[in-house]
């Protein structure tokens, strides 16, 4: 009778697979936590000066974010995540931190596997995922982009002055000299947005005053001259120091280039492969 009781008992008591599960799964987000901690988020994280990483990854602790965004659940080959480790794009190669180890690369194998099991994806911890921009630092991120419109048309006023084509360099150096202002003024903005700072960035800042200083004088000491010209009479002639003046912007948008691109990119950006 007491082993009919108890066979009774036992078939209204659930298997506890649901907390085994929970318990599985709570473990691998807990040793995919700490191995993102270790190997991400020096750079991965909101306070970070390292723009690219923070725009890619805001927050390596995010798993929720991480997953949603960077893995198929229970597919290594369809998640980017994976993928960018077997290319060993990170840690990336300039970085101090070392690359992952087998016992490493299983961990994020595991990981990614296990999210495939029901109810996986929503015991993630996070998801905050990147935090939601103000529309002014939202046009600050436009920064790199106006950017390309003084490049193009201070580079062509120089090629313009070189062909002998005056009225085609007076509009690309007018234009040009103006579109430095909001290109300035949307890098400031970025950089008081994104908290970065160091020599680089300095650097390119104090770059970016003496184009625009440089490329506003040069169109108001031109158009200057083409009003005394024609006020006199004479044939309108583009000169000499007009051309210095040029060659010198073009110095400054290169060596602006040069600072500006390991900010986005990263300090490898333009190392020589030597």
């Amino acid at each position: 009778m007491i082993l009919i009781a108890l066979l009774t008992l036992a078939s209204f008591v659930e298997a506890p697979t649901t907390p085994i599960a929970s318990f599985q799964q709570n473990t691998e987000n807990e040793a995919m936590l700490d191995l993102m901690a270790d190997k991400c988020r020096a750079c991965h994280n909101p306070e970070s000066y390292e723009r690219k990483a923070r725009r890619d990854l805001p927050d390596a602790s995010d798993l929720r974010y991480l997953a949603e965004e960077f893995v198929a659940p229970g597919d290594l080959e369809m998640s980017d995540l994976w993928l960018t480790l077997e290319d060993n794009l990170m840690p990336p190669s300039d970085c101090t931190v070392p690359a992952l180890t087998a016992v490493e690369r299983a961990v994020v194998s595991d990981w990614i596997m296990s999210l495939a099991k029901p109810g996986a994806m929503e015991s993630l911890p996070g998801g905050e995922g990147p935090v939601k921009l103000s529309w002014v630092e939202w046009v600050s991120h436009h920064h790199s982009a106006v950017v390309h419109f003084p490049i193009a048309l201070l580079l062509g006023a120089l090629l313009a002055y070189l062909l002998g084509e005056a009225a085609a360099m007076a509009f690309c150096l007018r234009w040009g000299a103006i579109s430095v202002l909001p290109a300035v003024v949307l890098g400031l903005l970025n950089i008081g947005y994104s908290n970065m700072g160091g020599a680089d960035v300095e650097r390119h800042r104090l770059l970016g005053f003496v184009l625009s200083g440089v490329a506003l004088l040069t169109w108001w000491l031109h158009e200057k001259r083409m009003a005394a010209q024609s006020h006199a009479g004479a044939k309108s002639s583009l000169s000499k120091s007009l051309l210095m003046a040029l060659l010198v912007i073009a110095a400054l948008l290169i060596a602006l280039g040069h600072t500006g691109g390991p900010l986005v990119f990263g300090d490898a950006y333009f190392r020589i492969p030597l």
